[in-house]
């Protein structure tokens, strides 16, 4: 039996706005190990005024919608650039008038922004005196995208031969098996994942909170080792604390998040 299911994201409004602000809190986390990795002595340097951050916001938001577009063409789609508003914010959306695309198509579809955030993330030590502007648009386009990530993760849950078509701020899945994905299940999903995020933050107070108190226990420098791996310093210069990371920070918190997947599929069956 076919069937019919429609996602609004002007319903969605506080899963959305949640989702981006977790997006740009946690989207520095991995910079500063990566930046201490490829250039380690490079001054970080800001030269970005009002002017020219508006033009830059423009920039990503065009695009972030270009690669949309390039995506829904590459697999038949018609897509038409339109403004519309959700709550208070005016956006830009891509929408498709074609027939629609299958459910891993649409996974391309609207996910393909994302490579514009790594190519962002990966060039940004190397911009020089751009690097702040550069960061700022990886930033940006990450927390822009939490539209796109809970149509993704919409669609996952949707049988593989559905059609998806794709109206901007609304998403139509139709086909046989496919199921109504309640209001509340959304927010399920969201509130898992920000429990996981909340852990880690956890753990890593408790972590800064020993080596503070190791710092005033046992001088004025305290490193962490792993064998022939510094993992972190801290160092008390001048009446200033100074927090030194190692290039495996960031690979610390993709192992700490590695189990997310686990630690949500055992949350479902409590929820």
């Amino acid at each position: 039996m076919l069937k019919r299911v429609e996602i609004d994201l002007e319903e969605h409004l506080v899963e959305l706005t949640v989702l981006s602000l977790v997006l740009l809190s946690i989207s520095l986390l991995p910079y500063g190990g990566y930046r201490r990795l490829v250039a380690p002595h490079k001054p970080f340097q800001w030269s970005l005024g009002i002017v020219e951050l508006v033009v830059l916001l423009l920039a990503i938001m065009l695009a972030h919608e270009a690669l949309h577009a390039t995506a829904m063409a590459a697999f038949g789609g018609k897509p038409k650039v339109g403004l519309c508003r959700l709550g208070p914010i005016p956006v830009m959306y891509v929408r498709d008038e074609g027939a629609g695309f299958t459910r891993n198509q649409y996974l391309v579809v609207a996910l393909a922004p994302l490579l514009l955030s790594l190519a962002l993330f990966l060039l940004a030590p190397f911009s020089g005196v751009y690097e702040a502007a550069v960061l700022i648009g990886y930033m940006c386009n990450l927390g822009g995208a939490s539209g796109d990530i809970i149509f993704a993760a919409s669609v996952c849950r949707m049988p593989r031969n559905a059609v998806v078509r794709d109206n901007g701020p609304v998403l139509v899945i139709e086909g046989e098996g496919v199921r109504e994905l309640a209001h509340f299940e959304l927010r399920k999903y969201l509130r898992i994942v920000l429990e996981w995020i909340a852990l880690i933050v956890m753990v890593e107070i408790c972590i800064l909170t020993l080596a503070f108190a190791g710092l005033i226990a046992f001088g004025q420098c305290l490193t962490l080792e792993l064998g022939p791996l510094k993992l972190f310093s801290f160092k008390y210069v001048g009446g200033v604390v100074r927090y030194e990371i190692s290039p495996l920070d960031f690979l610390l918190a993709a192992v700490l998040l590695a189990p997310l997947p686990a630690y949500l599929e055992y949350r479902l069956r409590e929820l």
